[in-house]
């Protein structure tokens, strides 16, 4: 009887992730409060969490969240935004990546397998569609209207009711609105250096929280050491549940690119190395 029940325990656990299909993202960093949508309700989004298709994904006024999807593409939402993700890029499958923005500010650095003619990865708006192939841009959506800011690549942004289409290189951006036609601009390089910093604050916050946590856990326990094998087998423990209850395994963004090579260039081997060692297993 004990055993049929656990079977059942694990069937019930199981299903809603399966159900859940296939993941379209991961948070690599939040800052600030952020939750996801789904049909299981509403739920704080932490470090680590994993997004399907359907996710809603909304932050707070000063939260932020990097999410990196499945093919390699890096999303950055700012504070006050409202995201879906509809459908995941897959590079095998040769699918592109498709996402409903109704509010806020978006930053998407593209999987480069994107630059296919075969494969576009699109942002739909309101009031228009935003596809793209390898490329580094920016979309907001306020009440005044949106835009789309393309930092590297090529963006072709089109109206959903088929008025009017518009190419946008680098360095240039699209202002459009409910009934306006689109209005390109040339950004300044202070306007795009403001841009870039949207991705780069969401690596540093995440970076000097790491390390804020791996300084408290190790002198957590070399308080333990200083006390015996036994309390620093004991304190070990309690870090490692502690980390899995909340889901956050602060470990660097440093297993696949970009942030290798990133990190490499600019600590070098030696200082990497020891970011990445973790405390031992066994007793001192």
């Amino acid at each position: 009887m004990r055993r049929l029940l656990a079977i059942w325990v694990v069937l019930l656990l199981t299903a809603p992730a399966a159900a859940a299909g296939p993941p379209a993202g991961r948070t690599v960093a939040v800052d600030g409060f952020v939750t996801v949508e789904r049909a299981g309700g509403r739920v704080e989004l932490l470090v680590g969490d994993t997004l399907y298709a359907g996710d809603r994904v909304r932050t707070g006024q000063i939260g932020r969240v990097e999410i990196e999807q499945p093919d390699g593409t890096i999303l950055v939402l700012d504070g006050g935004a409202d995201l879906t993700i509809v459908q995941a890029g897959d590079e095998t499958e040769r699918r592109p990546g498709i996402l409903d923005m109704l509010w806020g500010r978006l930053r998407v650095q593209a999987s480069r397998w994107l630059s296919s003619a075969e494969t576009r990865f699109e942002v739909r708006l309101p009031s228009a569609i935003a596809g793209v192939r390898g490329t580094d841009f920016v979309v907001e959506q306020r009440q005044q209207g949106a835009s789309v800011a393309v930092l590297d690549g090529k963006v072709d942004v089109r109206a959903r009711s088929g008025g009017w289409r518009q190419a946008v290189a680098p360095g240039q951006q699209v202002r459009f609105g409910a009934g306006r036609p689109p209005v390109v601009q040339r950004l300044s390089a202070a306007q795009q250096q403001r841009l870039r910093q949207l991705l780069a604050r969401s690596r540093r916050v995440r970076w000097q929280r790491y390390r804020a946590e791996m300084a408290r856990r190790q002198m957590l326990l070399a308080a333990a050491r200083r006390r015996g094998p036994q309390a620093y087998r004991a304190m070990l423990r309690l870090i490692q549940a502690r980390a899995h209850a909340m889901r956050r395994g602060f470990l660097p963004p440093v297993a696949r690119p970009p942030y290798t090579s990133e990190r490499l260039a600019r600590y070098g081997r030696g200082q990497l190395e020891v970011e990445l060692q973790l405390p031992d297993q066994g007793a001192p």
